[in-house]
């Protein structure tokens, strides 16, 4: 594929993500009624404008949001060939006020609908080589300024390109 670059990975695989996303959460929530019935574990589908790739432009008013971008890119030249070996993380971001186990199982929830969304695009992106998917385990951020914990957890996507 000529032309290619983080940036124009990054838009594609966000489109991928962004477009499907709410729709995977909406089955799995199905999923677990039908298993669990009402288990207090409800997720939230994400805001249109609830994509942030940056956390310090604005007041984020979503809850959740996701976070997303680029956690490493490695370029690796040989004569005049260069291939990058990237990866881009996807993460939900979710309030919480102690209902810390509630949050945890929800997060490991919007991990999996993250996940099955890559993997049932995986022919879409245009990458060279295979996509590996690794989760970001669910971890709790505290902001002492507005006294608010978040639980974030997601997905990292490790691709290559030349």
């Amino acid at each position: 594929m000529s032309n290619r670059d983080t940036e124009s990975l990054i838009v594609e695989v966000f489109e991928l993500v962004k477009a499907n996303l709410n729709t995977k959460i909406l089955e799995i929530q199905a999923e677990k009624q039908a298993l669990l019935g009402d288990d207090n574990f409800d997720l939230s589908e994400i805001d249109e404008a609830a994509w942030f790739t940056s956390l310090d432009e604005e007041e984020i008013n979503y809850d959740p949001f996701v976070y997303y971008g680029v956690a490493n890119q490695e370029l690796i030249s040989e004569h005049s060939v260069t291939a990058t070996n990237v990866t881009l993380f996807f993460t939900v971001v979710e309030s919480y006020h102690n209902q810390t186990s509630v949050t945890y199982f929800k997060m490991l929830r919007y991990i999996r609908a993250l996940t099955e969304v890559v993997n049932e695009a995986f022919d879409k992106i245009g990458a060279t080589s295979d996509l590996e998917v690794n989760a970001i385990n669910p971890v709790d951020v505290r902001d002492i300024e507005l006294d608010t914990t978040h639980k974030i957890g997601g997905i990292e996507i490790t691709t290559s390109f030349a």
